[in-house]
């Protein structure tokens, strides 16, 4: 059996300060040794900073290459893609490229106009320099960030194809309703490259409803016509778990920033069985005053925090129909959101 484990964390905003906060960000590096946790990949869905505050906060690359160590790896494996707050949304050059934008682009055309794309990457240039202190000016990785003109970008590993898609195309100022686009056209090559023999994992900072309507339903499609089924995202500040179509596992994850009753501090710990295209989800979440801690847990005899998912290829699909009889139900609510608590 090869297990494969990752930790899903999102929307630090780190220059946004407050004794809360301060002590769940001090605390989640503490956490995570003591938990013994080792962690092959680790994922960070977007917003390191708090826009309106306008600076990254100084220590950023420190805080991210701490949390790396803490989970018994480096920064080589840690992959990042912008949310909303990590560009700058006043930028006249960006802002004229979108409204251009606006005006051609169709989904079912994908095209996108490589001036356009160079002028909105524009936004992205303190993200990028922070990118820079974190993987280094020289290396690879800043090469792939540094093409505006290619937003999103493929990175396999030995375990997965890595898609980071830039989900901040649209994200201007006076343009700030819950909706974005990331290129159907986009998507498509960079797909084209992937490894077909890998599963594939997509990163965005918006989640798969917020896309227009059109764009999501030929993205749906081309994410099933290469297979992929795993989606990770932020932005919301809580922890959701949706099943897109019976097929694509979408798992948002929360923030590291104190805020109100309506958002939940928290990551994401993710395993993969590599030989039996199957995993699990588990979130731990921040309680104040007390600590971190596993959700929702309610004793050490009973513990619902887990969440099992399978992976369609074409050997498996058999293994999946017997198997799933032997899996915990799946409790849904009203609005297609699915809880955590998955045993009955």
């Amino acid at each position: 059996m090869s297990i494969v484990r990752w930790l899903h964390v999102s929307d630090f905003h780190l220059n946004k300060y407050g004794v809360d906060s301060q002590r769940m960000r001090k605390k989640l590096p503490e956490y995570l040794r003591e938990l013994g946790l080792k962690c092959d990949y680790i994922f960070f869905t977007g917003d390191l900073r708090y826009a309106p505050e306008h600076k990254f906060d100084q220590e950023t690359d420190l805080y991210l290459k701490n949390l790396c160590e803490a989970v018994g790896n480096t920064v080589e494996r840690l992959f990042i893609v912008p949310g909303n707050h990590d560009v700058d949304r006043n930028n006249n050059l960006r802002n004229d490229a979108i409204d251009a934008l606006l005006g051609y682009y169709k989904p079912k055309e994908g095209f996108l106009k490589k001036e356009d794309l160079l002028n909105i990457g524009v936004g992205r240039n303190d993200f990028v320099t922070v990118m820079e202190q974190v993987y280094g000016s020289d290396s690879d990785r800043i090469k792939l960030y540094k093409d505006y003109g290619k937003p999103s970008f493929l990175i396999e590993t030995e375990d997965f194809n890595i898609i980071h898609a830039d989900s901040t195309i649209l994200y201007k100022k006076g343009y700030e309703k819950y909706e974005m686009i990331l290129g159907t056209g986009l998507l498509m090559d960079i797909l084209e490259k992937a490894n077909p023999k890998k599963p594939s994992v997509l990163l965005t900072h918006y989640s798969y409803d917020a896309l227009s309507r059109n764009e999501q339903k030929q993205i749906f499609q081309i994410l099933k016509d290469y297979n992929v089924q795993l989606w990770f995202a932020g932005h919301e500040h809580d922890k959701h778990v949706h099943e897109h179509n019976r097929y694509l596992y979408e798992f948002q994850c929360g923030n590291l920033v104190h805020e109100d009753e309506y958002t939940m501090s928290c990551f994401i710990v993710g395993e993969y069985d590599t030989e039996r295209n199957a995993g699990s989800i588990q979130v731990h979440a921040w309680f104040s005053p007390d600590g971190w801690g596993v959700y929702p847990k309610i004793s050490e005899e009973e513990d619902r925090s887990k969440y099992s998912f399978f992976l369609q290829t074409p050997d498996t699909v058999v293994e999946q129909i017997i198997s799933s009889s032997e899996q915990p139900a799946l409790r849904q609510l009203g609005d297609g959101i699915a809880t955590f608590n998955v045993k009955e």
